[in-house]
């Protein structure tokens, strides 16, 4: 099978599903492999990476009809890209919408929410979602702390809002894997994330009066982070984790192994005898994959939980 990508499903008791999005030889399918605390996993990942497909206009997965190779960095070939209903939407920064017209009526009919996301003492970064997903993109991204800054009704203000805030020296709009993972033992407090994030907003002039051209709907201010770290079932560490790292595929294979300790974002953290291993499985996707865990394969979600 293939590692078409890492996924974090809310449930309705608030708690997560969590696992990854496969691709098998079987089934035409996006398949969904739960990833739980005490799995047993062997994952064996082997190249070339291929593409992983795209969504199509009713937001439905569909694998790559040629298994394009790619190159180092890439997930989906050119014609996947172009064809991918979202493609437009994860570039878009509020000026002009590019996206099919069925596709802008959904955002322009859905209300967002525009958050910052705390990784870290010093990491701050800033996104929008849709308003029922926020909470599901803060475990997505492996955030220590999130909190909802604004909520506007139409994805082209929001993201309108996104790209000014961005633009300001304390925030990121992306944070490497490399970074989440060398900071797994860097989580603060909730009363010093909290304080983290009102000197954020004060420093940089953020408060309701100067979001009211974007439409901005704030009941309460400041905005209180909400602690991510129960999700991730990770606790106390104590130590850092040695990495497994992505190699040239041409030079072998990358072997996962153990039993899960957690899973933050898409970073899962093993336990083999008496050593501790994490891998962002981002590094994987689009490779193909050889597991153990075949029977936990169910159908994958429709487009909502996905903006």
């Amino acid at each position: 099978m293939q590692l078409a990508g890492v996924t974090w499903r809310e449930r309705p008791d608030g708690r997560f599903d969590r696992g990854l999005e496969v691709w098998t030889e079987e089934q035409d399918a996006l398949l969904f492999l739960p990833v739980n605390q005490n799995d047993r996993i062997s994952w064996t990942f082997t190249g070339p990476r291929s593409c992983v497909g795209f969504r199509d206009a009713d937001g439905v997965p569909v694998r790559c009809p040629e298994r394009s190779a790619l190159r180092r960095g890439m997930t989906k070939c050119g014609p996947c890209n172009a064809l991918d209903l979202t493609t437009q939407c994860v570039r878009c920064d509020g000026s002009v919408c590019r996206a099919e017209p069925e596709r802008r009526k959904q955002c322009n009919d859905t209300d967002y929410v525009v958050y910052l996301a705390l990784f870290g003492s010093n990491t701050v970064k800033v996104g929008v979602s849709s308003s029922a997903r926020a909470k599901t993109r803060w475990a997505e991204q492996g955030a220590d702390y999130g909190a909802q800054i604004a909520r506007v009704h139409g994805g082209m203000l929001a993201r309108r809002l996104e790209h000014s805030l961005s633009r300001a020296a304390s925030f990121t709009k992306a944070v490497r894997g490399e970074r989440k993972m060398s900071g797994m033992l860097l989580a603060i407090a909730q009363d010093e994330a909290q304080a983290t994030l009102e000197a954020v907003l004060a420093s940089n002039h953020i408060a309701p009066s100067s979001m009211e051209k974007y439409g901005v709907q704030q009941a309460g201010w400041p905005p209180r982070v909400v602690d991510m770290s129960e999700y991730y079932g990770l606790g106390q560490l104590g130590t850092i984790p040695q990495r497994l790292r992505l190699r040239d595929a041409a030079k072998g294979v990358v072997t996962i192994l153990g039993e899960v300790v957690g899973m933050k974002g898409s970073i899962v953290v093993s336990q083999s005898g008496e050593s501790l291993f994490m891998a962002d499985l981002k590094q994987f996707v689009g490779y193909a994959m050889a597991s153990d865990l075949h029977g936990g394969l169910v159908a994958q979600s429709a487009l909502s939980e996905f903006i």
